[in-house]
């Protein structure tokens, strides 16, 4: 049966009425409420959780119709909050706990920063932060439920993050000092902060908003990062990725992302394609650099998604460049007027069939060899090696100039 408290001298008495409610801060000799109680907490009460009496409780499965508990205060030494079929509004609200959990049919909606000492999970309920920030000193876990919007700071030092579903987060932050590391692949609309990033698993940006990376720090783990939704600018701070996958940049339909920074992929991967038939993600560097080692255009699938690179004027220190599948024949590979230091191979028909276009306004590659390239456009080439046939437009320069291409000799000779 639900029951009501009101304060009286001395202490509380329950009364049994259609509602339970802590209308007073005075948290002495009161009995913890037992599953099936509907719970009221008025936005002054929420201090009654600080006693001895409820220190280390577990106040889980507390209500079972759509009551509301509001929070405005400091809930401390509390082993476990469950908002299981609870309605619960957040206002500026420290809750310290060992567990947070936002159980089945729960909601909770903040109209104020606050922060969770402990781990949250939802599993099954709503969460609303509006525009206001949940601190988690904790584990961040996604089991099931959904996310209208949710804005999460991570300041822990050794926590773990799961976040996979159609129900992304808002924003994440990796606070300075903080070490997160991924329990399963991690579902956000923008990254920032400037902790460390453990990421084994897949970190997926699914935002279409510009600037959605404002994180200072580096990216590592065993797994990998994914630019997968149409934002038109990753922003204006230099990425770090240096997790095992690197970095795949991709679209499902026709879609140009261009950096307003530079893009450091040490030496991992960097893929640049289309998911689908026809499909074409095209990446514009503008006078930003980029480092990475094995880089593809196009999809690897069998499919003709491609992938587009216009390098700019930026410099590049790159391992290898090949094309994903002889089906993406909307490969293209810019060189502009960029420096290139390359460490490998430049294959532009690595599937034999169809070669990726290349062009050059006079751009300058340094090292490495090209197979099979045709660019259209003067291409400076400084201590290459040439494998295969490659066009007239390429020319050598240095103590290599006049140097014999692919069985043909420049026409074109030294530039100036």
């Amino acid at each position: 049966m639900a029951r009501i408290l009101y304060p009286k001298h001395g202490g509380f008495q329950f009364y049994s009425l259609a509602e339970w409610s802590l209308a007073d801060n005075d948290a002495q000799n009161q009995t913890k409420p037992v599953a099936g109680d509907t719970i009221l907490l008025t936005a002054n009460s929420a201090q009654v959780l600080c006693n001895d009496a409820w220190a280390a409780a577990s106040l889980s499965h507390l209500g079972v119709g759509t009551s509301e508990w509001q929070f405005s205060g400091q809930i401390a030494e509390v082993g476990t909050i469950v908002l299981d079929k609870i309605v619960a509004t957040i206002e500026a609200a420290n809750i310290i706990a060992a567990n947070f959990d936002l159980g089945t049919a729960g909601s909770l909606t903040s109209s104020d920063d606050f922060s969770v000492m402990g781990d949250f999970l939802l599993d099954g309920g709503t969460i609303n932060t509006t525009d206001d920030i949940m601190t988690l000193d904790g584990d961040a876990l996604y089991s099931s439920g959904t996310v209208t919007l949710l804005n999460l700071k991570m300041t822990g030092t050794s926590n773990t993050l799961g976040w996979s579903t159609a129900s992304p987060l808002n924003s994440l932050e990796i606070a300075s000092g903080a070490t997160i590391t991924s329990a399963a692949d991690v579902w956000t609309m923008a990254l920032a902060g400037a902790g460390d990033l453990v990421m084994n698993d897949t970190l997926e940006f699914s935002s279409t908003a510009a600037g959605f990376w404002t994180y200072t720090g580096q990216v590592t783990g065993t797994g990998m990062v994914d630019f997968r939704y149409q934002s038109s600018s990753p922003g204006s701070t230099d990425i770090d990725i240096d997790c095992t996958g690197g970095l795949g940049i991709r679209t499902n339909a026709t879609h140009a992302m261009t950096f307003g920074a530079g893009l450091d992929c040490n030496a991992k991967p960097l893929k640049i394609l289309g998911t689908g038939a026809g499909d074409l993600m095209t990446v514009n560097m503008a006078t930003f650099g980029l480092t990475c080692g094995a880089m593809s255009l196009g999809d690897s699938g069998a499919t003709s998604g491609s992938g587009v690179l216009n390098m700019g004027s930026g410099i590049f220190n790159v391992a290898s460049i090949i094309m994903g599948n002889d089906a993406n024949t909307g490969n293209v590979l810019a060189f502009d007027t960029s420096s290139v230091f390359l460490t490998g191979t430049i294959d532009g028909n690595s599937e034999d069939t169809n070669p990726m276009t290349m062009t050059s306004t006079g751009a300058n590659l340094h090292g490495g060899t090209l197979l099979d390239v045709a660019v259209s456009g003067p291409l400076h080439c400084w201590g290459v090696t040439n494998s295969g046939v490659i066009s007239v437009d390429v020319l050598h320069e240095g103590s290599n100039a006049g140097a014999a291409l692919g069985g043909m000799q420049s026409m074109m000779g030294v530039a100036a």
